[in-house]
């Protein structure tokens, strides 16, 4: 009796044991090969559509989808009704690349009031009045306010005026959105500052984040610089083996782990297809 009650806790071992072995870690399965090491975002439902959708040059549509339906079924983000949305969400995307405001100067107020107008009259074709609040609501205001500035521009109002509207309008806005705005303001006059070189950049970049992050900042745009140097250089010699050699595949292979760590051999196949494509 003792001997087949400890085979019978051997095999419950064994199988708990091979259950975690086996167990999916992460989200891999559904995510493309550039999304590697990251995590699917569920922080709202458009980030969830968003973060699926991004991978669209790299997946059919149809693939997307199903991983969408897997990640849902499997209890990824457990609020009904999100595979639904998702599908008017991505019938709303492709309606909004047929946007035009051709009758409009390029770039002129009237040419975004335009498209804000299309863009609202999509979104509630396509959605709910709860739906698109759901969706939409914040990015919807925050580009109202943006065009309301560029109404106070065009009134010739002069920068101390607009600065103090501005002020003011943000305001009333709530809490998380004002602390956008704030971020956003940084972001912007952090891109500008990209148009500098060598010591006007990292001044720059100091007096408006101290200097520990903009030595953070100067060492990661050296770190891209190098990245991307480093694969424009691999895709030249990749491009002069897919003209030259028949047997393309091995030396490809042979060439891309010569030039980049086993960490980031799917990021490069997956940069690779981007490439092809732009070559044709």
């Amino acid at each position: 009796m003792r001997n087949v009650l400890l085979i019978f806790v051997g095999l419950v071992f064994i199988t708990i044991l091979s259950f975690f072995l086996t167990e999916d870690k992460g989200d891999d399965k559904y995510v493309a090969p550039s999304q590697q090491d990251t995590q699917v975002d569920i922080g709202s439902s458009r980030d969830l559509f968003e973060y699926f959708l991004s991978s669209t040059g790299e997946r059919d549509l149809s693939d997307i989808k199903e991983q969408f339906d897997k990640f849902i079924l499997e209890g990824g983000y457990p609020i009904p009704g999100q595979q639904e949305l998702f599908e008017k969400y991505v019938n709303y995307r492709n309606a909004m690349s047929s946007m035009t405001a051709d009758e409009e100067p390029q770039m002129s107020l009237s040419y975004f009031e335009a498209l804000s107008k299309q863009m609202i009259e999509l979104q509630h074709k396509h959605f709910t009045a709860e739906e698109v609040e759901q969706l939409f609501g914040e990015e919807n205001e925050i580009r109202d306010l943006s065009l309301q500035k560029r109404r106070w521009l065009e009134d010739g109002l002069s920068a101390d005026e607009i600065q103090q509207r501005w002020q003011d309008e943000v305001s009333q806005l709530a809490p998380h959105l004002q602390k956008a705005y704030k971020n956003a303001d940084l972001l912007s006059n952090l891109s500008k500052t990209a148009e500098k070189e060598g010591q006007e950049r990292f001044l720059a970049r100091e007096a408006l984040v101290g200097h520990e992050a903009a030595v953070r900042l100067e060492k990661l745009d050296n770190e891209r610089a190098q990245f991307k140097q480093k694969l424009d250089d691999y895709l030249v010699k990749r491009d002069e083996i897919l003209q030259n050699n028949s047997d393309s595949e091995s030396q490809i292979n042979h060439l891309r782990k010569e030039h980049f760590t086993a960490k980031d051999q799917k990021r490069i196949q997956a940069l690779e297809r981007i490439h092809d494509q732009k070559q044709k």
